[in-house]
């Protein structure tokens, strides 16, 4: 049986979670069939979403996202994408949920509540302007066909709400450059594929926060934010002192194996009897335990006094007063 097969046994198994958001047997089959061909498809392309290396959790958390979104997985289609992103911490790559602008599109109309988007990409050769405030505005004449546009400075996304003015975001090409970055491997990106609509997405996204009783495009929103806060989180630079403490941690390379197996003659596998000597630390952890010793004597000295004040040194509170100003 191949990894393939062995995934669809997998999406069988959630059966019961895809038909309570899809609405039935026969909506659950449709979309675990299309999910099956999207990842083969992927694979054909040279990204292997079933691989060793790939946190299968998350894919079907990915999977659930889409089935709860109502957007198809069908690259053919650009509403969604499983766009696996490495995880510095767990050493995996973990499937993140990614719309694209046409899937953001689409939940903004079946709202009900937005009777028409546009969006644009400002280039150097256009005319744009816009202002903010009881007087804004935006205006947009694309340059003339066929000639040199230069490069893109903007994206702008407008909604037009039944009864209400058009509300409107603008972004910078650094912001649409950030947005970039945060979207997964390069490789395998929809940024490298279709960089004009995901770049017309960034403004919109922002846009959708604002727009009204739209609660599942919110709510897709939220969830593209959540994922991509926790992958910054997980894959921030460790500091010294952190990087010791995961090494010296229980199970760890440099630390007291506590792990399951035969006891030892302190009672857990690897402790060492009352009175013995600690195992000696590896070269790898002497150097960090040094490290942090460098960075604490390196930081600069404390105030006079400490951090915190000597309460019992205040007598009274016109004297607490008058020592804090004279601080």
């Amino acid at each position: 049986m191949n990894n393939i097969e062995v995934f669809r046994n997998e999406l069988a198994g959630q059966a019961d979670k895809f038909a309570a958001v899809l609405g039935g047997a026969a909506e659950t089959a449709r979309f675990q069939q299309i999910v099956i061909s999207a990842i083969a498809a992927s694979q054909a392309a040279g990204q292997d979403l079933l691989a060793p290396d790939v946190d299968r959790g998350s894919l079907l958390l990915a999977c659930l996202y889409a089935a709860e979104s109502g957007l198809s997985p069908d690259p053919n289609r650009g509403h969604c994408y499983f766009i696996p992103r490495r995880n510095k911490r767990t050493g995996k790559k973990h499937v993140q949920f990614q719309t694209g602008y046409k899937g953001l599109l689409d939940l903004a109309y079946r709202s009900g509540k937005v009777s028409a988007v546009e969006t644009g990409i400002v280039y150097e050769k256009d005319i744009f302007n816009f202002q903010r405030g009881t007087d804004s505005y935006l205006h947009h004449k694309p340059g003339v066909p066929g000639k040199t546009l230069g490069a893109p400075t903007h994206a702008w996304a407008m909604a037009q709400i039944p009864g209400c003015r058009p509300v409107f975001e603008v972004v910078t090409l650094e912001e649409i450059e950030q947005a970039r970055k945060r979207g997964g491997d390069r490789a395998f990106s929809p940024w490298d594929s279709d960089f004009a609509a995901m770049a017309r997405k960034v403004p919109f996204r922002r846009l959708a926060k604002w727009l009204p009783q739209c609660d599942l495009l919110q709510r897709v929103v939220h969830i593209e934010e959540r994922q991509e806060a926790e992958f910054e989180r997980d894959n921030a630079p460790r500091t010294t002192l952190e990087a010791l403490r995961e090494r010296l941690a229980p199970g760890a390379v440099g630390g007291m194996d506590v792990s399951p197996g035969p006891p030892g003659p302190g009672g857990t596998k690897g402790t060492p009897a009352p009175g013995a000597a600690l195992p000696e630390p590896d070269a790898a952890t002497v150097e960090l335990r040094a490290k942090v010793r460098r960075e604490a004597a390196a930081a600069p000295p404390l105030p006079e006094g400490g951090l915190f004040f000597n309460e019992d040194a205040i007598p009274d509170e016109e004297a607490g007063i008058k020592a804090i100003k004279g601080r």
